[in-house]
This record gives C-alpha cells, structure tokens and sequence, in this order.
C-alpha cells in the first residue's frame, strides 16, 4: 500500500498546519519537514517557501486532512506528535489538531490516547533527532 500524490500533499500540508497551531516555527520543526518534505517528493524550494510563508498564509486550510487509509492517518499522528515535540512543548492547539484528524479518519481513541501519552513524557527530552519517519513504509 503505497500514499497516492493527493494523501502526500495532504500528509504535508496536516505537517505544516501542526507546526503552525503554536504561532512558531523552531528550527528543529523546519528541519523535519524539509526531510519528510523531500522524502514524500516534494521539490525543496517548495517545502523552503511553504514553511517560510506558512505563519502569514491565511490561505491555508486548517481543516484536518482526510487520507484514502486509516493507517495513514496513524502514520501522519505518529508523525505528527514526533514534529510536535521537537521544541519539547506539546502544546493543546497541536494535541487538538491532531485529535480532530484522528475523529475525522476514524482512528481507535484508545490508541491515539496511548501514543498522546507515550508522547508527553517524551516531549520532556533535551534534545531531538529523528530516527525514522513513520510514513517511509508507505513511499
């Protein structure tokens, strides 16, 4: 099972949304996108401008993203909360954005609550990297 062009545009765009919902980018937040941003095809200029311009676009929607398979949806949440993290703030607008995707592709809330968790002692770390991304075994 492979993400189709439009659940990697969307799989991007839900990213860019979540980075945003605390009004501030961190460099270790833009460095990840610009890797799942080249790792799910997109040009990097695109993926530079989008997150450069992603605090003053109003043309963004903030509706959570629909994907074709709810195991993609669990893999942009895992996704998601690792981004989420990288400043070591899991703020509630981001834990809310990332609930109502889950509502939307009708993820188990008792698995979403058990990786929100896991994620909350995690957010405590001191520093950031990221090991794997947990949508590759879908490119």
């Amino acid at each position: 099972m492979k993400l189709n062009v439009i659940d990697r545009s969307n799989y991007l765009k839900g990213l860019l949304v979540l980075i945003s919902k605390d009004k501030k980018i961190s460099e270790d937040e833009k460095n990840f996108i610009m890797s799942i941003g080249n790792k799910l095809g997109f040009d990097k200029e695109f993926t530079e401008e989008a997150i450069d311009t992603l605090l003053d676009n109003e043309y963004i929607s903030q509706e959570p993203p629909l994907f074709s398979d709810q195991e993609f949806a669990r893999s942009f949440i895992e996704d998601g909360i690792s981004v989420a993290i990288t400043d070591n703030q899991f703020s509630q607008l981001e834990i809310g954005y990332l609930t109502s995707i889950a509502k939307k592709n009708k993820v188990d809330n008792q698995w979403l609550v058990q990786q929100l968790s896991t994620a909350e002692h995690a957010s405590s770390n001191e520093s950031f990297y990221i090991p794997h991304l947990s949508v590759e075994k879908y490119l």
